[in-house]
């Protein structure tokens, strides 16, 4: 099991989050090695089949969020919100990015950037590496009308003896109104390849 545990007073440190929706997003490995949908999983969240990095190893993981495979989150064109993502996997690496969105982070590992650089409380990239246990708090702007974005990982090399850290797209960033399966088949098929959600118990504490 696995959660996050927010640590409330970040608007202390960027008064913005304050007005912002917020969204907790918790990533964690999923086994493929024994499914027998292995192939049909790597197709959904993505998987080229050029290898990434040095290492031989096969992909035999893929990521959730939230405990769901490729969902889609709902956010406006050009809105922005707040995001807090934790990397709760055992010992897989993520480079996080979004197509064509910066993330404008906030704070690394429960840590506001403003609290030693009160000058400095923010600092934009187009992607971030996190490690396992590591976490992101950034703000982010939906993507401009009819444009497609996804949140994804991109290929982490943890060289010829790591684990295999390849691409995947984890979520879709969809306009609100479309964030559900489109019909009762997609329904079904999202509850056939995981029917046991994990549950979440969110802790919140004061800085």
């Amino acid at each position: 099991m696995s959660g996050a545990i927010v640590v409330e007073g970040m608007e202390r440190y960027v008064p913005e989050v304050r007005q912002l929706r917020e969204r907790v997003i918790v990533l964690r490995g999923r086994s493929t090695e024994h499914d027998p949908n292995a192939a049909k999983l790597m197709q959904q969240v993505g998987i080229p089949s050029k290898k990434c990095g040095a290492g031989a190893e096969v992909p035999e993981e893929i990521f959730t969020v939230n405990g769901a495979i490729r969902p889609r989150l709902e956010i406006a064109p050009n809105e922005r919100q707040f995001w807090r993502i934790v990397n709760a996997s055992a010992d897989r690496y993520v480079d996080l990015q979004i197509d064509g969105q910066p993330f404008e982070i906030i704070a690394l590992d429960g840590m506001p950037l403003a609290y030693h650089e009160p000058e400095t409380p923010k600092r934009t990239t187009n992607h971030l590496l996190v490690a396992p246990g590591g976490r992101l708090e950034a703000i982010i702007a939906g993507p401009p009308p009819e444009a497609h974005a996804a949140l994804r990982t991109l290929c982490v090399d943890t060289g010829p003896d790591g684990d295999s850290n390849p691409e995947m797209v984890l979520a879709d960033l969809v306009p609100p109104g479309s964030g559900r399966p489109s019909s009762d088949a997609a329904r079904e098929q999202a509850h056939a390849i995981d029917d046991r959600p994990p549950v979440y118990k969110r802790w919140r504490l004061s800085r």
